[in-house]
């Protein structure tokens, strides 16, 4: 390829970064900003799946997560079996490429349960001094990355990653670092925010009250260290359950919150249930001995009239979760 040429093709990569890179500086929210990020890196590669995962402070968990292309609706946030390529890209802080995963120690175990997952390539999300997350595409060809779209890719996450990181310092601003839920003082604002929404667009919201039934015994016979473990898994199995744009709040203690976007009482109250099961089978955790840990949950549900104010729709459903209570372990009840 001569100067000219090259030089024209670089020209086409940079417009093409530039236009996918342009709707991640508008202010959108993380979980948006890695939907976009998700969706924009397919269109510059031949690759069937992407998946953006973004971390914790320790970085060690993940915070949130996003899928496109094949397998789009799989857990956004889960960590793979012995997982090697994420803890190594991330302490590297180096992308990888993978041409055949199937012949790749790290990766032969994945592929041979995946007959779609031939090449990988992974890259960090890098601002500053610090990696805030990685960008993993795959295919289902060998080779599946030519020169030209890993460069353009790297180039991609090079440009969207010191967005990414600012909207992710912003998130952990607001996030229970135990459970990675959002905190308490996210609530009212969140809920504000949404119920405006639903009057531009006309659609219903819900709010679900949980509250960890006899918790504080768990603390007692099994240790607070046994305790937190609950708390971080109820999180997870929410968040598993749930939808990306339902909101999950741990209010205090054992007292979570989950704002639902879109949805009518009666969704809600079937998604409480749905939710409620979850939590109990399989039992959350084991013990010492190996016994089996049951938690269960109790849920107040209430939908907005149309006419109250947040303040109000949260008292609604804390009388709910309150009446829950009263009536015995894991009871939903809508208000």
């Amino acid at each position: 390829m001569g100067d000219a040429d090259q030089s024209a093709l670089d020209s086409r990569v940079l417009s093409q970064i530039i236009e996918r890179t342009r709707p991640l500086l508008a202010r959108v929210r993380l979980e948006d900003a890695l939907e976009l990020t998700a969706t924009k890196a397919l269109e510059l590669c031949s690759a069937e799946r992407s998946w953006v995962r973004i971390l914790d402070l320790t970085g060690t968990k993940i915070l949130l997560g996003a899928r496109a292309g094949k397998h789009a609706d799989q857990d956004p946030i889960s960590r793979e079996p012995n997982e090697t390529l994420l803890p190594w890209v991330v302490e590297q802080r180096k992308a990888i490429r993978i041409s055949d995963a199937r012949e790749d120690r790290r990766t032969k175990d994945a592929a041979n349960e995946d007959e779609d997952l031939r090449s990988i390539l992974e890259i960090p999300l890098i601002a500053g001094d610090q990696v805030h997350g990685t960008l993993r595409l795959s295919s289902s060809n060998i080779e599946g990355f030519s020169e030209t779209e890993a460069l353009s890719l790297e180039l991609f996450v090079s440009c969207a990653g010191p967005v990414i990181a600012g909207q992710r310092r912003e998130r952990l601003s607001v996030t229970d670092l135990m459970t990675l839920a959002y905190n308490g003082r996210y609530l009212m604002p969140r809920l504000k925010e949404e119920l405006s929404r639903s009057v531009r667009h006309g659609h219903p919201l819900s709010l679900l009250v949980m509250d960890l039934d006899e918790f504080s015994r768990i603390n007692e016979v099994h240790g607070r260290a046994a305790g937190d473990i609950v708390l971080q898994r109820f999180a997870d199995r929410v968040r598993r359950t749930s939808r990306l744009s339902d909101i999950l709040i741990r209010r205090s203690g054992e007292e979570f919150v989950l704002i639902a976007t879109d949805t009518s009482l009666e969704a809600a109250t079937t998604y409480a249930e749905r939710l409620r099961a979850a939590i109990e089978d399989p039992p959350i955790l084991q013990d010492t001995h190996g016994t089996s840990i049951l938690q269960t949950v109790s849920i107040g549900v209430a939908c907005w009239n149309g006419r109250e104010s947040a303040t109000e729709l949260v008292e609604r459903a804390n009388v709910a979760q309150l009446g829950a209570s009263e009536k015995g372990n894991s009871v939903t009840i809508a208000e």
